[in-house]
């Protein structure tokens, strides 16, 4: 599994370094990690975690040595910075921020078709310690998870697709019999900005190996589906490929 293996859990330690020197030169609000986490509680793996400033975000991110945690932290980065076009730091890499903020509004977002239910959303919150994902026992990445995060709901428990959605991607997870769990992943999409913001070459084996961790972390604890998180990764790293053909992993089409 790949949240256990030391090459990887080595990796999201060096990643989760990179990114402390970087907050410590740039301008970001530590109170938005915080208002990201109340708002999703309950339906997100939200760490037990409140920062008290700027600089407990940096000493996070330059002293924690649970890759669970950090995994769970670092794409909530994507939500606290301010004014990034205007930060020198970023100059570099800002337009393709930019671009993969546009990906999630005209690729990611319109896949989020579906609808909640909400007797089923409340059992499994209270049915959170049950071990099982689908058709794959959860009983050892339950037990990473256990008392680090608030109780949640899982998403394939109580999100259902729209079976006429008009969207072109979700027809083809329907047609294909795709896993559809909530569509593709704006986890992925806000933690590809935030390895750009840390200074990491996108599509660099540091970089590569760091997905493929955030990606165990997202499927594991329920939010997505495999294909929904490469999906979101292949928009990513199109932005890279003068061929815009890019395919990290999987290709659905």
């Amino acid at each position: 599994m790949v949240l256990t293996k030391n090459n990887f859990n080595k990796n999201v330690l060096n990643v989760s370094r990179k990114l402390a020197d970087q907050l410590k030169i740039c301008k970001f609000l530590y109170t938005e990690i915080n208002n990201s986490f109340m708002s999703k509680k309950g339906t997100y793996p939200i760490p037990k975690l409140e920062f008290k400033s700027n600089n407990d975000v940096i000493n996070f991110f330059e002293t924690e040595t649970d890759s669970l945690l950090i995994l769970s932290v670092f794409w909530h980065v994507g939500f606290s910075l301010s004014y990034i076009e205007h930060q020198e730091i970023f100059k570099k890499v800002v337009k393709y921020v930019k671009n993969n903020n546009t990906f999630y509004t005209s690729h990611i977002s319109p896949t989020k078709d579906y609808t909640e239910d909400k007797n089923m959303k409340d059992k499994s919150l209270i049915n959170y310690n049950i071990t099982r994902f689908g058709n794959t026992s959860f009983v050892q990445s339950r037990k990473l998870f256990d008392n680090k995060f608030y109780s949640y709901s899982f998403s394939k428990d109580y999100i259902r697709v729209n079976a006429n959605s008009k969207n072109e991607d979700v027809q083809n997870f329907i047609k294909n019999n795709i896993p559809f769990i909530s569509g593709f992943s704006g986890i992925a999409n806000l933690s590809c900005k935030v390895i750009l913001l840390s200074g990491i070459k996108p599509k660099s084996n540091e970089s590569i190996m760091f997905m493929e961790s955030m990606a165990a972390f997202i499927v594991a604890s329920g939010m997505h589906s495999y294909t929904e998180v490469y999906s979101s990764y292949n928009l990513f790293l199109n932005l890279f490929s003068k061929k815009n053909k890019y395919s990290f992993f999987i290709n659905i089409n």
